[in-house]
């Protein structure tokens, strides 16, 4: 008799057990470092960096950091943040907008401000999120992520970060494509980063 309730409760018993262990998985994507990429086209350089969860953790701490992804039941949180920085030569303004993130013929665009704060709010009220302080997550929001729409004065820069998070392979081919416009809305150049994690 207890072998066959032991039998029985077996396939029960085992996917709970993995189910339980996901569950109390961070879902930290720990990827590769990637060097810093430069591009330069037409009077404005572009240079990325992609951060990983270690220089996230220095940068902004392990406690209310918004740029790591909580953790998820079902493993779909994962985020990927890069650092942009642009410089504009004296020759217009410049407008950068419609960055997109492809990946095995999926695409993803970034979380802006009202996305990444509106995200948090969500994720706050669900499991054990006491740790957790909202305002704290939404100050670093507003003064490090970059707009999906950024301006860039004639002759001057900027940097700021660009974050995705969603369900991302956790390692594999990825292409950002950043689109530089000019004042009248005409395309100057899509700079586009091709990256392996």
């Amino acid at each position: 008799m207890r072998k066959k309730i032991i039998l029985l409760t077996l396939p029960v018993l085992i996917p709970l057990l993995l189910f339980v262990g996901c569950a109390t998985d961070r879902n930290a994507v720990q990827r590769k470092e990637v060097p810093p990429m430069t591009l330069s086209e037409q009077g404005i350089t572009l240079t990325l960096n992609y951060l990983t969860e270690d220089q996230l953790i220095v940068k902004f701490g392990k406690k209310n950091n918004p740029f790591i992804a909580p953790p998820s039941v079902v493993g779909i949180n994962q985020g990927m943040v890069f650092e942009l920085s642009v410089e504009s030569q004296p020759a217009g303004e410049i407008l950068l907008k419609e960055v997109e993130l492809q990946f095995g013929g999926k695409a993803e665009g970034p979380k802006n401000i009202f996305h990444l704060t509106r995200f948090w709010e969500v994720e706050l009220t669900k499991g054990d999120t006491a740790e957790y302080t909202l305002g704290r997550m939404k100050q670093v929001i507003k003064k490090n992520l970059l707009p999906n729409k950024t301006i860039i004065k004639p002759g001057s820069g900027s940097t700021g970060l660009v974050a995705f998070l969603g369900k991302f392979p956790r390692y594999g081919n990825f292409t950002l494509y950043i689109p530089g416009f000019n004042k009248s809305g005409k395309m100057i150049h899509n700079f586009r980063f091709d990256f392996e994690l």
